[in-house]
């Protein structure tokens, strides 16, 4: 493709620049491959609270008796205190 009134020198640094562009996509594909295929990592050793510039912050975590019934929910978002 080329558009009007580009130079040759333009052209060729586009086309060298698109290729970069697509290597880049391919590796970080490749890396969210990887990422998606690692074993389930430890539980955390206990409960912890992100700190945040809004104050803290619980992370998602099961929920399981957690709830004055006992049955929890499967998933809790991320809570503001």
């Amino acid at each position: 493709m080329k558009w009007p009134n580009e130079s040759d020198e333009y052209r060729r640094a586009r086309d060298d620049l698109l290729k970069l562009e697509i290597d880049l996509r391919r590796s970080e594909e490749a890396v969210a491959m990887q990422r998606r295929a690692l074993p389930p990592g430890g539980e955390p050793p206990q409960d912890y609270v992100f700190d945040s510039a809004d104050g803290p912050m619980w992370p998602l975590w099961p929920m399981l008796d957690r709830t004055p019934d006992g049955r929890g929910t499967d998933f809790e978002p991320l809570l503001e205190y």
